[in-house]
């Protein structure tokens, strides 16, 4: 999927995040084997999603806009960047089944390290968790006793949400649900629109 070249609108990033974009990351084939990946027996280390108010902590990178120079430091070189338009960059961690939407808003360079802001990202393997121990992997009814207020829309179900200034419920962290257990797990930042 390509976006016109030019300056995105915040809700135009944040509509990538709620459309197929994402939703292509869990159980298609486009991350290869990504969505085997930690599934070793060797212990591995969970990466955890963590959310406070209306912020996102993914796996430790911060709470505060977190920049791309961050996702580095904490994952490591990505396996795959690729500038889109003037305001996105997409990234993918395929070891840890990151698939990432940095931005800036601003004119700077959206793959910069400094100035690409992560946006959201879509999670497909089996080390991400929620605080509360929902992972990518796990089955439905998992989802239903950790959560039992998520709320529904088709197979996708959001599980943290937060109220913005102006009263409306922004999704934070939602999951979706193919064949009955989680295929992808999916973060909204949005730390190049705030």
């Amino acid at each position: 999927m390509s976006l016109r070249s030019g300056t995105l609108a915040r809700a135009s990033i944040a509509g990538l995040l709620v459309t197929g974009l994402l939703a292509a990351c869990g159980g298609g084939d486009d991350d290869g084997d990504a969505g085997q990946q930690g599934t070793s027996t060797a212990p591995q280390t969970p990466l955890v999603i963590k959310v406070s108010g209306r912020k996102v902590d993914l796996a430790g990178i911060g709470t505060a806009k977190p920049l791309l120079a961050d996702g580095i430091r904490r994952f490591g070189a990505p396996s795959e960047q690729e500038k889109v338009g003037d305001d996105a960059c997409h990234l993918r961690w395929g070891d840890i089944g990151v698939f990432a939407i940095y931005a800036n808003l601003g004119g700077e360079d959206p793959c910069g390290p400094t100035t690409g802001r992560l946006q959201g990202a879509a999670l497909t393997n089996t080390r991400w968790r929620t605080a509360k121990g929902l992972a990518f992997g796990d089955p439905e009814a998992k989802l239903h006793e950790l959560y039992p207020d998520a709320v529904a829309n088709e197979n996708r179900f959001t599980i943290a949400s937060a109220t913005r200034a102006d009263g409306t419920r922004e999704g934070l962290i939602s999951v979706v649900i193919q064949d009955g257990k989680i295929t992808s797990m999916q973060v909204y930042v949005g730390a190049a629109g705030d």
